[in-house]
């Protein structure tokens, strides 16, 4: 896999909406100069709600402080009237676009090139130059037909307001290899290159919900298709030279499906972490309307649930590690033990040469400016273990605090365990 600058990487990453002023005329260069931008002022990962915005406007502002609350770094999706609440929060946010299509699978095909041109100009001039606004919320999951439309909504926004994200989300691997036909390409490499030819998003973003599916592992062709888009994409973007999100599961998406746990859902974020995302999302925030989706963070009378208590812990620790990460370079992943998918690569890697454990271990593998930083992750979600490592070099190993992001020396025997779905950040110096 090759390697990436991801301070050069992540153009859209963090930045501060309409409101922030940038020197350069290019898209590409306003991207990069609001990421400088935002990592100077104060650490932020975006962690978002995935949601179509179908809240009663009467309860947003409650939602919108649960999301805080739930160490969520982004609201989405929100009306751009909201967006003076997430401010006063301190939340960036993705808006939606008041007029613009939100029912499953429009796509823009009834509106014109004005009527885009319209409503966009409308959605900033409600957002009032609002720092919170992170990006525009285009449309969810292309397919065929839909790929030239949305393209021409992503193409308004980013000439309209090219300093915010046009921000779209793709179905994960396992969708298109079983219906080719609803995407209209015959491979998941070929939807990816589909959509960046005809739409051209601000972002990588797809979604993923295979662990759950798999039951927690138990079933492992199931849980191959999780590893392997995160792999493809996480690939996919470093050619391109773009951001990736990765959108993953926050509830029980069907009856027969497991449940959300503290382990499965921290497998969820640390592998992501480990690949190199630039940002994660979480499907969903709320019951949905159709009343399918159980487990939610919030339950349908309104109330915290005990995923939401789970999610909190895994969004604080994310919140913690995420930045340290984003000033980076991703430079390989890596896994011990039985390897989870056929993309999976084993050990040696650039900084990790071999590593013991009675499970398998995910390893990601990082360049900063004055140190090294490796992600290991238990990826079992059936036992904990004790883990060994051997580098190609002496060096000083540090444990990042995933409670403060401060380091503090690895000690060994203590220091060498992780739970299920666990992950620990080590600097190497």
């Amino acid at each position: 896999m090759k390697n990436v600058n991801r301070r050069n990487f992540i153009r859209t990453v963090g930045i501060g909406g309409a409101g922030l002023t940038f020197s350069s005329a290019s898209a590409s260069n306003n991207y990069l100069n609001g990421y400088e931008e935002a990592l100077s002022e104060e650490a932020f990962f975006p962690i978002m709600p995935w949601d179509e915005p179908a809240v009663e406007d009467a309860k947003t502002d409650e939602i919108i402080r649960s999301i805080k609350d739930c160490n969520y770094t982004v609201a989405g999706y929100v009306p751009p009237e909201k967006l003076a609440i997430c401010e006063k929060l301190g939340l960036k946010a993705i808006v939606t676009i008041p007029g613009g299509p939100h029912k499953e699978r429009e796509d823009w095909s009834q509106y014109s090139d004005e009527d885009m041109e319209r409503l966009v100009k409308n959605c900033l001039t409600k957002a009032n130059s609002s720092k919170a606004m992170m990006g525009m919320y285009a449309i969810d999951e292309p397919v065929e037909g839909s790929f030239k439309n949305i393209g021409r909504i992503v193409s308004t926004i980013k000439r309209l307001a090219p300093d915010i994200i046009a921000y779209m989300n793709l179905f994960g691997n396992e969708v298109v290899e079983k219906q080719p036909q609803l995407v209209g390409t015959a491979s998941y490499t070929e939807y990816l290159e589909r959509t960046f030819r005809e739409i051209n998003p601000s972002i990588l973003s797809w979604d993923n919900y295979t662990i759950q599916y798999s039951m927690d592992q138990r079933d492992p062709i199931k849980a191959a298709y999780y590893y392997d888009n995160l792999l493809m994409g996480r690939e996919f973007a470093l050619k391109k030279g773009i951001p990736f999100w990765n959108t993953i599961i926050a509830n029980q998406i069907r009856p027969f499906t497991t449940i959300p746990s503290l382990a499965n859902l921290s497998l969820q974020a640390f592998t992501s972490l480990a690949a190199g995302v630039s940002g994660l999302a979480w499907f969903t925030f709320l019951p949905s309307t159709h009343k399918d989706y159980f487990h939610t963070p919030v339950d349908f009378d309104g109330n915290r649930s005990l995923t939401w208590y789970y999610l909190r812990e895994v969004n604080r620790q994310v919140k913690v590690l995420g930045p340290v990460l984003l000033k980076t370079k991703s430079t390989g992943v890596y896994f011990s033990g039985t390897h989870p998918a056929k993309l999976c690569t084993g050990l040696p890697g650039r900084i990790v040469k071999t590593a013991k454990s009675d499970a398998p271990l995910m390893i990601g593998e990082f360049e900063g400016k004055d140190a090294d930083y490796m992600m290991v992750v238990n990826i079992s979600l059936e036992r904990s273990t004790k883990f060994e490592l051997s580098l190609h070099s002496d060096a000083k190993i540090e444990i990042v605090s995933a409670i403060d992001g401060k380091t503090y020396p690895m000690v060994k025997v203590r220091d060498e365990w992780l739970n299920t779905g666990q992950g620990v950040l080590f600097k190497i110096s």
